[in-house]
Formats: structure tokens, C-alpha cells, sequence
């Protein structure tokens, strides 16, 4: 009787597990590939010089793009994940200031939408 109802408890639990990390799997592949698709896009359309090279405007829109694709990324697994979600919280956001990954005026904005019950939430 026990190895029956431990069998069970195993199976349904694994099975558990296995559905939210291939759900997982799929959400974090399919944002891939968008983010993907945008850098492709991005960069064989950004402006360029004679020689092919990017201009100083084109280099300051990629880097703008892959540090917001950056900070999306890390919230959207802030979100999906529970060891992350101190990262949605003031005291995350504040760290994240402090270290570089967020600027002052995205601080502020993040700030600013969570005090009103913002999307980041």
C-alpha cells in the first residue's frame, strides 16, 4: 500500500514540476525569439555611414534597445520566478540603481507606476 501512494505522490508531484518548467521553457523561448527578431531588425536597419560602420545615433539606439531588452528580461523572470521577486520590490529596484542596471529616470518612472498600481506589477 505505501509504495502504491508514494508512487503516486512521486508521479503526480514530477509531473507537476515538469509542466511548469516546460511552461517556462516555452514562455522563455518564445520572448527569445522576439528579442531576437528586434536586434535583427535593429541592427540591419539602424542608421550607418559610408563605410558601413554605425553612427554615433545608431550605436546610442542599440545600446538604449539592449538595455531596456536587458531590465525587460530581468522583471519578466521577477515576475515568473519567486527568488526574483524581490527585484519588483523598492528595495530590488533601489539595488538595481545603485548597481547601474536601471537610470535614474527609469527609477523614478518604475517608482512612480508601482506607487499606481502600475503594469510591473
Amino acid at each position: 500500500y505505501q509504495l502504491s501512494l508514494t508512487t503516486f505522490i512521486l508521479t503526480f508531484f514530477l509531473s507537476q514540476a515538469y509542466g511548469l518548467w516546460r511552461e517556462m521553457y516555452t514562455i522563455g523561448r518564445k520572448i527569445q525569439g522576439r528579442l531576437n527578431d528586434i536586434g535583427l531588425l535593429l541592427a540591419s536597419t539602424v542608421e550607418r555611414n559610408s563605410k558601413g560602420k554605425y553612427t554615433p545615433d545608431g550605436e546610442t539606439i542599440l545600446d538604449d534597445v539592449a538595455a531596456y531588452s536587458r531590465l525587460f528580461h530581468v522583471f519578466m523572470w521577477a515576475k515568473f520566478s519567486q527568488i526574483y521577486s524581490v527585484l519588483l520590490t523598492d528595495r530590488g529596484m533601489s539595488r538595481m540603481l545603485s548597481r547601474g542596471t536601471l537610470n535614474r529616470k527609469q527609477y523614478d518612472t518604475l517608482c512612480s507606476l508601482n506607487a499606481n498600481g502600475g503594469p510591473h506589477n
